[in-house]
């Protein structure tokens, strides 16, 4: 019995050996099994409680190598229509560290406030980046 691939119309000749059966679903299903090897393989970050997450203003200030998980307020577009603002840079500590501890990070570098007025008692917009040390 002679094999064709779907895309060939009609047998080979004398002498020549095609593969066997073409089986367009063995690719998915290698490709399947493969992602689901590599997503067993991952492990999540440990979640570090907000009141844990130390928080730096240069990233010279900070002890470890790490890894950038998100830069908050200057990822998204959202921030060139408003910003969140704060009436303390101790209020927007508090806050970025909440933000960090639920993206996963475990440390802020490069944080920073600034007001938005030129008014001494004017509300501050601070942002800062969340990373993971390692």
């Amino acid at each position: 019995m002679m094999w064709m691939t779907r895309h060939e119309t009609r047998p080979a000749p004398e002498g020549v050996n095609r593969p066997g059966h073409y089986n367009p679903g063995m690719k998915l299903f290698s490709a399947f099994t493969l992602a689901a090897a590599l997503a067993g393989c991952a492990t999540p970050p440990e979640i570090t409680p907000a009141d844990k997450i130390p928080v730096y203003e240069s990233v010279t200030g900070s002890p470890r190598v790490a890894s950038v998980v998100k830069r908050l307020w200057v990822d998204s577009w959202v921030t060139a229509l408003s910003v969140p603002v704060y009436r303390s840079a101790d209020e927007a500590a508090a806050d970025l560290k909440e933000q960090a501890s639920a993206l996963g990070g475990n440390g802020i570098i490069n944080f920073g406030c600034y007001r938005l007025t030129d008014d001494p008692d004017a509300l501050l917009g601070c942002n800062g980046t969340v990373v993971r040390f390692k």
